[in-house]
């Protein structure tokens, strides 16, 4: 399951490269990687991050192996952009290509999340130029 799972890891991230947004980085920009600009100003990039497997409802549970059950998991994705307006083009490109998307054979459609805090970001006025960032997360079960 483990391959699997992260063959389609590596294939939502080629989505959203697919999809329009040019620089997709997994978990955090890489340490001396410089971010593309056009006049100073940096241009739109993707942050996408991936949870781990939690079970479902006991309910749902079969009787074999935990191996086989059920579970949850989630993707996060912050969208950066250099104005608000920037940030919430990159976001719109994540929602159309990932909600109700079926990532991989057993996987269910991945749903756009409310997800509290998480979501909740403002600019780093210490980065320069300062970059806005509009996150959310999409959840999904695996192993159906």
């Amino acid at each position: 399951m483990q391959d699997r799972l992260d063959e389609t890891r590596d294939e939502l991230t080629d989505l959203l490269k697919a999809a329009g947004i040019p620089n997709v980085f997994e978990q955090t920009v890489p340490t001396g990687f410089e971010l593309p600009s056009e006049k100073g100003v940096y241009l739109p990039y993707a942050v996408i991050s991936f949870g781990g497997l939690s079970p479902v409802a006991q309910a749902m549970q079969g009787i074999t192996s935990s191996r086989d059950d059920l579970k949850w998991t989630s993707i996060a994705v912050e969208s950066v952009g250099a104005t608000p307006a920037m940030a919430r083009r990159v976001e719109s490109i994540v929602r159309d290509t990932f909600e109700g998307l079926e990532p991989a054979p057993g996987w269910g459609q991945l749903r756009e999340q409310l997800s509290d805090s998480y979501t909740v970001k403002v600019p780093d006025m210490d980065l320069w130029p300062v970059r806005f960032v509009r996150a959310m997360v999409f959840n999904t079960q695996v192993g159906a």
